[in-house]
This record gives C-alpha cells, sequence and structure tokens, in this order.
C-alpha cells in the first residue's frame, strides 16, 4: 500500500509538473512538456546535491549574505570630525529548499542527524544547481558546512495541493560558480 501511494504521488508530480511546465517531467523537446524554450519561469529545474545524496528541488529561498559595517569616528587632517566605515564579519543567512514529498526519506535523514546530536555527520557541502529546460547547467551555488537546523512538511488530503518538506539549512558561507569560472560573492 505505501509504495502504491509514493508511486501515486510521483506520478501526480510528473504529471502536474508537465502540465504546469515545472521541469521535473522532460523530454528533447521543450514543447513536448508544454515549456516555452524563452520563458525561464516555465524551463527552470533546481537540484541540490551533495556527497552521496540530493535531488530536484521545488524551490530555493534565503540564498544571501550581508557584511557588518563596523563605524568609528576619525579626525581628517584638516581637523573634521567623520565618521570611517570599515569592513566587519560577514554573516550568512539560513537558506530553506523545498521538495515534493516522495518515497525518498534523505532531508528526514539528515535532519535526524541534527536531532540526535551528530553535528559533525550532519556538515556538508552542497551545491544548488539551476538547469534549464535542455537539462543544462544554467548556474550554481557552493555553500560551506551547511546542516539542517529545521525540517518541515506539510500536506491537505482535501486539496490538490502536493506534499511538500522543507529544510532549514545554516551555512558557513557561499560562491556563485558557473562551469569552472567562480563569480565573487
Amino acid at each position: 500500500m505505501k509504495v502504491r501511494n509514493a508511486l501515486i504521488v510521483v506520478v501526480l508530480a510528473v504529471v502536474l509538473a508537465a502540465g504546469l511546465g515545472l521541469g521535473l517531467a522532460r523530454s528533447g523537446n521543450p514543447s513536448a512538456s508544454g515549456a516555452d524554450e524563452t520563458d525561464p519561469i516555465t524551463t527552470l529545474s533546481i537540484y541540490v546535491e551533495w556527497d552521496g545524496g540530493g535531488g530536484l528541488i521545488r524551490s530555493v529561498s534565503g540564498l544571501e549574505w550581508t557584511t557588518e559595517v563596523n563605524i568609528k569616528k576619525v579626525v581628517t587632517k584638516g581637523g573634521m570630525p567623520i565618521e570611517a566605515k570599515t569592513l566587519g564579519a560577514n554573516s550568512y543567512t539560513p537558506i530553506v529548499i523545498e521538495r515534493f514529498i516522495t518515497d525518498d526519506t534523505q532531508f528526514a535523514d539528515w535532519a535526524r542527524l541534527v536531532e540526535t546530536g551528530n553535528i559533525d555527520e550532519a556538515r556538508r557541502d552542497i551545491s544548488i544547481i539551476l538547469y534549464d529546460y535542455a537539462a543544462e547547467e544554467v548556474a550554481r551555488w557552493d555553500l560551506v558546512r551547511c546542516w539542517p537546523s529545521a525540517y518541515t512538511s506539510w500536506f491537505d488530503a482535501n486539496t490538490m495541493s502536493m506534499p511538500m518538506e522543507s529544510l532549514t539549512l545554516v551555512h558557513e558561507g557561499f560562491k556563485r560558480v558557473d562551469g569552472v569560472n567562480e563569480i565573487p560573492s
């Protein structure tokens, strides 16, 4: 029964993805899935990968960093007091990755490592990869020493919404990388 239900969820996800152009149902012909190759919203897929795991994800949010600005009062050579701004510490916002629930338990298993206190085992370098309609890599972000600080799942049998799960990942920094060229972030 469990396998049958998981299969139904996967089939629904693929059918909905084909109809909505989410990039989960792929073929060599973008128009076969209803995708317009000039519209990035209907032609992109997101994949997260780590050593030994990963998969298609629905969305990523919070890929952001800020640098603290230190202010100190100084006096110029002419005797004028001013505020000098200097570089402080970088801060990295936790990211949230979401995906459809299937029989794959990688998200829950990873979160369980933290829940049981195995933080060293839970830390992973991951990549978030954006693919176009032809499954060609468009962009990549490499994140350092990630670990899940929260796991969430939600589903509603009374609606047509797909069951979802998400991980909130804290990390120690990231780089935008395209192919072999690093882009400073």
